[in-house]
């Protein structure tokens, strides 16, 4: 799963993405905000809370567990960072706009993240929340497997 490509380049496409999104509801992409986003979206691994607090600390940011917390917050919010539940830690969105669903591929060995929408699972999933009276947002569909290069790894 792992891909090769020029990760600062899409990072940059992260940062501008949310310029957009902030610029367009007339948000504000504070500086704290803005770096536990860079922080995040340097790989396509998930960052945990408390990395981040390391990295924001090295930065010369308040490395104060609340400061973190609302800067996610905001962040997921905003649809610009999803919170993965199962292994409790944060990726950026590296599309364009998020969906209300996102999907994810999470290798169980390495924790590489692939970020997928469909249009056909996100109608279902919507559906479904429609005929128990609820409205679905901001679900992230979590999918572990091993990817090709950790099943290729001996034990």
């Amino acid at each position: 799963m792992k891909k090769k490509h020029d990760h600062l380049e899409c990072s940059k496409k992260v940062i501008q993405n949310a310029e957009k999104i902030c610029l367009k509801f007339s948000l504000n992409l504070t500086p704290i905000r803005k770096k536990v986003l860079e922080i995040i979206s340097s790989n396509h691994k998930p960052s945990r809370a408390y990395d981040l607090l390391a990295k924001i600390r090295e930065a010369g940011f308040s490395d104060k567990p609340p400061t973190i917390y609302r800067a996610l917050d905001f962040l997921i919010e905003n649809k610009i960072v999803h919170k993965l539940n199962t292994i409790n830690a944060y990726v950026a969105c590296f599309g364009e706009e998020s969906e209300e669903i996102s999907c994810f591929l999470i290798c169980e060995m390495c924790q590489e993240i692939e970020e997928f929408q469909n249009k056909n699972l996100s109608k279902v999933l919507i559906n479904i929340g429609k005929k128990r009276g609820i409205k679905i947002k901001n679900l992230n569909l979590e999918i572990g497997f091993k990817c090709k290069e950790c099943k290729n790894l001996k034990a």
